[in-house]
């Protein structure tokens, strides 16, 4: 049902028949066409009533009224042709008063348009008629033993109407103590609006059965049960339905229309409990209000729907009530789960997140997980620090939103609204007296308690009800929105506070992380307040936070809560100042939001992450590299792999969890080592890794050692990956191409002679320039006169070099263009003649490696070199030369790795 305006008037129009004889009088009905269409008044067993638009040809209709004056309120016609829909007990409020209205009169007028403004001509008359749905109906009727008549309202007439021929009844006498006993005469007599009956003695308590029976037939159609002496009420308040599990439950009655005694108010006052079938709960009265009960404990088991509540006191059953019993609040498919890093604006901890998106989403199961980051000392309430939030989507019927219930109402009436109850002060009093008020109402959802109070936190909003320090006169200011931020932490009351509001349940409040206490100053007043915190994502969203594992369930009672604040304005001053708060709960059930919370873990990206680090060196290998290393660092234990110690990345370490790391170490010619790391959250510093093992066979094994490291998501350990995110471990580790989870990096032993300081090495390498230019000429290999003293032909000889080259011991290559080196030492033989012909040679030379030499002694260059030479077979005049030679240089030996 949906209409345009709420009109409370329509229960004047819907009490006086004689408003609709008028207007068809002035013409307004009585000149509109007929419709192409019909209404059909539904009562069910309960005598709830459905108003149907039944459509029968031509353009459909939008909506439908009793009059055609643009004030009057309209329905519009929704899903099914349904217009409206009540029961019994509101058949003189809105819908009610509507169904009842037409049903009487059996018209109604309906138009194609839409909107405010429908023209008089487009509406048109829809004849309307009443339909029972059930043979066996339950009439809301009351009938009192010293007047035993009822009055029919609404559409209660035309329904019994519909029912058969004229009546018959019996009638049973309910004794108190032993079974019903029938009585010997009744009659019955519907006329006007009233059902009159007739006994043949006084019945004090008891219970009638009106029988109908089909036409021109004895045969029955349906029979009608009327209590005598039992009332019947109308539940009223902000939550007038039944919510299965309910451990408390505000609720209001009142006396339905046609309590001809006029004594069912009175008897309200014993209410002990209800019953709903062989369901007894517990009714407690609300101080201060006769109609208004808590229900405690509403089981989970009571039937969905519209059902019959019977009312019980000291003496026993007194009255009757309609109740909805609607689905208990209950997590609305799985828990998910949200990594956040709250310090975005850090890039060097934002560049995290990616890594942290691919584990957020559903949770299997409906485990929570755990937040590890209040374990690093985290404080719960603080905004910056690093989440693993879960957040259970509730599925809410919609008469318990707050939305659905009521909006923010201001109020700013012209005379002085009733001072609320809490705190109850002279002072509130006199200052709503004499200055301007504003009532500000408002339908929350808040956990009321927590039984995991040490374990989880929920996410809230900025407004909390807590206490509040006020200093002393008017010096402070509540702010003009309710929404305001108030402190995020109780503070200890004063020695006299103000009176706390009652507390209707057990239920304790959530611990938030408070904060150290801050003493009131001098002179200042603490007012209580309620010390729950508001949900932050409104009422179909929970989001919380668990510090540590937990076999317990996470089932916080959630509680809805009606907020009224006064607030009162100074004409010096424009703010409005709190000046009163009350707090009533409406509706308080447990949910359970996840069975336990357990640990899990976000793969590490260990290709950015991991490093090789030997015998203590600052030079670590990185994913991709390599690094050179002592012959015997590996043997003996000397090499660890370890978490890299990042500033920034030991800020989130936490947040990755446990992980399971499958790290490997091979050499060519041997067999390779497996080892399962087992990584905790605290190993992220230089101290924290493990160490490598040498393959089985290493000193047969020659080259390079290689690492690698990658997730081991199927091994069971301390790291627990959660399916979606085992299953994107395993599919990159397949895949061929560069993937954050896997690490590799080489070790290459430098040999017995490699410099560790300083980036050169040192060989021995046999000499043997294949040609070179001499000058001047050597006198020694002259042959005769005619020969240039000037420049001489070099011819191949062999010799003996100490070379000193630039060299990166970890690539084990001369990182510099031609692999140039410095070079000492002898040529000894003429190949020529093989003669013995010494001199002594120091120079440079620019090399081409032929055959790689990184990882032995064998390999081999082409140099070009430039030397001088000091030829010892001649005089030390004639000794010194300038050499150029090109030729090879044969082994480096005593140098790198000698295998």
């Amino acid at each position: 049902m949906k209409w345009n305006r709420p009109w409370i008037s329509l229960l004047v129009l819907c009490a006086s028949a004689g408003v609709v004889q008028a207007a068809q009088e002035g013409g307004k009905a009585a000149s509109k066409k007929p419709g192409t269409a019909k209404i059909e008044v539904r009562v069910d067993s309960r005598f709830t009533a459905t108003a149907v638009l039944v459509q029968t040809a031509g353009t459909p209709y939008k909506q439908c009224s009793i009059s055609n004056d643009r004030y009057a309120p309209r329905w519009l016609v929704s899903t099914g042709g349904i217009l409206a829909k009540a029961t019994y007990e509101n058949a003189l409020r809105d819908n009610g008063g509507f169904i009842g209205l037409i049903s009487q009169t059996g018209m109604a007028l309906c138009t194609t348009e839409a909107g405010d403004n429908v023209a008089d001509e487009s509406w048109e008359v829809v004849d309307v008629t009443t339909q029972t749905t059930g043979t066996t109906m339950f009439a809301p009727l009351i009938v009192s033993p010293d007047k035993y008549e009822a009055k029919l309202v609404g559409w209660a007439r035309p329904a019994l109407d519909k029912l058969g021929m004229s009546p018959t009844c019996k009638a049973w006498s309910t004794p108190p103590v032993g079974v019903d006993k029938q009585v010997d005469k009744c009659e019955v007599e519907v006329r006007d609006e009233r059902v009159v009956f007739r006994f043949s003695e006084p019945i004090q308590r008891g219970r009638i059965q009106m029988e109908y029976t089909k036409a021109n037939s004895k045969e029955l159609a349906a029979t009608v049960h009327v209590n005598i002496d039992t009332c019947r009420f109308v539940p009223r308040g902000h939550v007038t339905s039944l919510v299965r599990g309910a451990s408390l439950q505000n609720i209001s009655f009142e006396a339905a229309p046609g309590d001809a005694s006029g004594n069912c108010g009175s008897r309200l006052y014993g209410l002990t409990h209800v019953r709903l079938g062989a369901h007894d709960i517990r009714a407690e009265q609300v101080q201060d209000s006769y109609s208004t009960y808590v229900l405690r404990d509403v089981p989970t088991a009571l039937p969905l729907g519209m059902q019959e509540v019977e009312l019980f006191g000291a003496e026993g059953k007194f009255g009757v009530t309609s109740l909805e019993v609607l689905e208990s609040i209950r997590v609305e498919g799985k828990l998910k789960v949200d990594y956040r890093l709250r310090r975005s604006d850090d890039p060097k901890i934002s560049k995290f997140q990616s890594y942290f998106d691919s584990a957020s989403g559903e949770v299997d199961e409906g485990i929570a997980v755990v937040n590890p980051m209040a374990l690093q000392g985290s404080d719960p309430p603080d905004k910056n620090r690093y989440l693993v939030v879960n957040t259970a989507k509730l599925s809410i019927p919609a008469k318990l939103r707050p939305q659905g219930i009521e909006q923010w109402i201001p109020i700013d009436p012209s005379l002085p609204p009733e001072v609320p109850k809490v705190p109850e002060v002279p002072e509130v009093r006199e200052v709503v007296k004499q200055r301007k008020v504003s009532v500000h109402e408002e339908f929350v959802w808040v956990v009321a308690s927590n039984p995991t109070v040490h374990e989880v936190y929920y996410d809230h909003a900025e407004r909390l009800f807590v206490e509040e320090t006020v200093p002393p006169k008017s010096e402070s200011k509540e702010p003009a929105s309710p929404t305001a931020k108030t402190p995020t932490s109780p503070k200890k009351p004063a020695t006299k506070p103000a009176p706390k509001p009652p507390q209707v349940s057990a239920a304790k409040p959530a611990p938030q992380g408070e904060k150290p206490e801050e003493k009131p100053k001098a002179g200042s007043k603490v007012k209580q307040a309620w010390p729950w915190r508001v949900l932050l994502d409104g009422a179909e969203n929970i989001t919380f936070d668990v510090i540590r594992e937990t076999e317990r369930p996470i089932r916080p009672r959630l509680a809805l809560m009606r907020v009224i604040r006064t607030y009162e304005q100074k004409d010096s001053d424009p703010r409005p100042i709190l000046v009163a708060n009350r707090f009533e709960p409406l509706l308080e059930l447990d949910v359970t939001l996840a069975t336990k919370a357990r640990r899990e873990s976000v793969p590490l990206p260990v290709s950015n992450l991991l490093e090789v680090s030997c015998d203590g060196s600052e030079k670590v290998a990185w994913n991709g590299q390599t690094r050179a290393i002592n012959n015997e660092d590996v043997r003996n234990g000397k090499c660890e792999i370890r978490v890299r110690a990042e500033r920034e990345f030991s800020a989130v370490r936490a947040l990755f969890g446990p992980q399971s790391v499958l790290v490997t170490v091979q050499r060519d010619g041997v067999e390779k080592v497996e080892k399962i790391w087992s990584l905790q959250d605290h190993q992220t510093g230089p101290k924290t890794g493990m160490k490598l093992d040498a393959p089985p066979g290493d000193n047969d094994a020659k080259g390079l050692y290689r690492v690698e490291a990658r997730i081991a998501a199927q091994v069971k350990g301390d790291a627990l990956y959660r399916g979606a995110t085992k299953d994107k471990i395993l599919e990159e580790l397949l895949s061929r191409e560069h993937t954050n989870l896997r690490f590799a990096a080489n070790l290459r032993p430098r040999g017995p002679f490699g410099w560790q300081v300083l980036p050169f090495r040192t060989y021995v390498t046999a000499f043997v320039p294949v040609s070179g230019f001499r000058t001047p000429a050597a006198p020694t290999e002259l042959r005769h006169s005619k020969q240039l003293s000037s420049v001489q032909y070099v011819t191949p000889r062999a010799g003996l070099l100490f070379t000193l080259e630039p060299f990166c011991e970890d690539e084990g290559v001369n990182p510099w263009p031609l692999n140039p080196g410095v070079q000492v030492g002898m040529n000894l033989i003429n190949l020529g003649d093989a003669s013995f012909a010494p001199t002594f040679l120091a120079g440079v030379a620019a090399t081409l490696p032929v055959l790689d030499a990184s990882s032995s002694q064998l390999g081999s260059k082409v140099a070009f070199g430039a030397y001088y030479e000091y030829d010892t077979r001649v005089s030390p005049q004639y000794a010194h030369h300038f050499l150029l030679t090109l030729g090879l240089n044969v082994g480096s030996f005593f140098s790198g790795n000698f295998k």
